[in-house]
């Protein structure tokens, strides 16, 4: 104890003044002055002050080695953790970029023992130049934290993809830089492996798509003539016999035509560019249509068709063209598996747009209600099928009913019916002053007349066209490729073109790009009478100048009214 107390007591500043007040000076004091109270306070009190001191520096000598034994231990806590991490860990040197040293998982990642990383620099472990390591690492020691990207070099050979998160540390009194390092080679691999997959998947879509487009080109080119060449005969003098023949020709033509039809909107829906129309409509005159469309197919066989159809407001936001082609799919899907009973379109607004198609017949099993919305599913077998149809129908629907922000559901019992139910977004209006002009009644087609330029390659489809429109006193040029087409408007000045887009020598597009390039034909009306009917391809022909687009094949009503908007007696 006497040992301590001499330890601490010798080294401290108030030495001298409990030397001062110890008792064997008090000896040497004269007795008058040990005598005077003056002087005896002061005695007591320079002796309390040393005492106290010295207690001090007992303390604080405690507290400093409690503290120096507590970092001790932090440090060896955090060195085992480094020590033990799988993370690789550096230490450097920023202004030399001397490699200080490395835990185990950095030394064995490397390939090096540990003096012979010491040895290196980190230029010697990384592939880029020296002048790029030093400014990333002067940017660690100027800023708290840098993360970094690059490749290092092992000791075998091998390069590594490495993620560096570089910062400042003060070790030893010395300031130095760590490093934690990440190996991301395989994380990168497999993100290229999947970018790589990704373009292969795109590309596989892009050349799906783009045969299905060419083919649904090249089958409507040839089924357009097909249907004109019938619908020519259907106005000829014919036997009951042979106007029979005519029906059935119509009827698979008009099959076909579905078909081409439901894999061009497959097609467009599976790659997202099918778009959508903003316009008021009827909704109520709509529906009806769609059951009169069906009606007819219904009454053959023997099936009552009914509607009940009641909104509060009958105008509605939306895209009537595919809300009716959503209708007369269900219905006509009713209709080919119904062989009796009923068949009834009901809607109503009570909360938003509920549609509601309902049939009684053959039903769908219970294991296939969920199926039966997917591409190409189909109920029945190949080898019985008494429906005939590629199993597209379905799934487009639900693929509108999604772009409209709608969906679709089933309810059905084997043998007893169906029941399918459309909801659609509430976006009735009160009246059609949005973006919606009611079109006025159709002009007769004898009200109609003027000079027409026919521009088609195919020698059918010009027959077709020009034997139709003729027939309604229309004035008819042809010409067969783009550059006749503007021969032609400057020997005839007709006073409308239709124009087919596939040219020889001159495409339709850039026929009609020249063709309103001359002044006198600027506002020239020149409809497109074309197979391509891909959403994209329609825009592009809108915005070369074309009055309208008519996808072939090409219904005579349905030209005759577009052609009501343009030309007048």
């Amino acid at each position: 104890m006497i040992k301590r107390f001499t330890r601490y007591t010798l080294s401290h500043p108030a030495l001298p003044l409990f030397l001062f007040c110890s008792p064997s000076l008090f000896a040497e004091v004269p007795r008058n002055l040990t005598t005077s109270p003056w002087m005896l306070s002061m005695m007591i009190l320079l002796g309390g002050i040393g005492f106290g001191s010295l207690l001090f520096v007992i303390l604080l000598n405690r507290v400093i080695r409690r503290i120096r034994r507590e970092l001790a231990e932090e440090s060896e806590k955090y060195r085992a953790l480094v020590n033990n991490t799988g993370l690789m860990v550096l230490l450097m040197d920023p202004e030399t970029a001397e490699i200080l040293d490395a835990n185990p998982a950095a030394l064995e990642f490397y390939g090096y023992s540990r003096d012979e990383l010491k040895r290196k620099t980190v230029f010697d472990l990384n592939i880029d130049d020296q002048n790029t390591v030093q400014q990333r690492i002067r940017r660690a020691a100027e800023s708290d934290k840098s993360n970094i990207h690059t490749r290092h070099r092992l000791a075998s050979g091998e390069i590594r993809n490495v993620e560096l998160f570089i910062g400042p540390i003060v070790t030893g009194g010395r300031r130095c830089n760590f490093a934690f390092i990440l190996d991301e080679t395989d994380k990168i691999e497999t993100l290229q492996n999947l970018a790589d997959e990704k373009q292969r998947s795109e590309t596989a879509l892009k050349i799906k798509n783009d045969f299905l487009a060419n083919i649904s080109h090249e089958l409507r080119t040839p089924l357009n003539g097909i249907i004109g060449m019938l619908s020519i005969l259907e106005n000829l003098d014919l036997q009951q016999e042979e106007r029979y023949f005519l029906s059935l020709a119509q009827e698979s033509s008009q099959q076909l035509f579905e078909v081409i039809r439901d894999l061009l909107d497959f097609s467009q829906l599976d790659s997202g560019a099918l778009g959508l129309k903003n316009e008021v409509f009827d909704l109520s005159e709509a529906l009806h249509m769609g059951a009169g469309l069906l009606a007819a197919q219904a009454k053959e066989k023997g099936l009552e068709l009914e509607t009940s159809i009641h909104f509060t407001y009958p105008w509605y936001l939306g895209d009537r063209s595919r809300i009716l082609q959503i209708i007369v799919n269900l219905l006509s899907n009713a209709v080919k598996y119904s062989d009796s009973g009923t068949i009834r379109l009901e809607a109503g607004d009570r909360e938003g747009l509920e549609i509601r198609v309902i049939d009684e017949g053959i039903g769908i099993p219970e294991s296939q209600q969920e199926e039966i919305f997917a591409s190409f599913h189909q109920l029945e077998s190949p080898y019985n099928k008494r429906v005939r149809g590629v199993g597209l129908g379905l799934a487009i629907v639900a693929e509108l009913l999604k772009l409209m922000k709608g969906s679709i559901s089933v309810e059905s019992k084997e043998g007893q019916g169906s029941c399918f139910t459309v909801h659609l977004p509430d976006n009735f209006r009160k009246q059609t002053t949005e973006s919606f002009v009611e079109e006025g009644p159709s002009i007769p087609a004898d009200k109609i007349g003027g000079k027409i330029l026919i521009v088609e390659d195919e020698a059918i489809n010009r027959i077709y066209l020009s034997k139709m429109l003729s027939g309604h006193g229309f004035s008819i040029v042809e010409a067969t490729d783009g550059h006749q087409a503007v021969e032609r408007c400057v020997a005839e000045s007709p006073d409308l073109v239709l124009m087919d887009i596939s040219l020889p020598r001159l495409n339709g597009i850039e026929a009609t790009r020249e063709i309103h390039g001359m002044g006198k034909y600027r506002n020239l009306p020149i409809i497109a009478l074309t197979a391509h009917a891909h959403t994209d391809d329609i825009d592009t022909f809108l915005k070369a100048g074309m009055s309208r687009v008519i996808t072939k094949p090409v219904k005579e009503a349905s030209l005759l009214e577009s052609l009501s908007e343009y030309l007048k007696t």
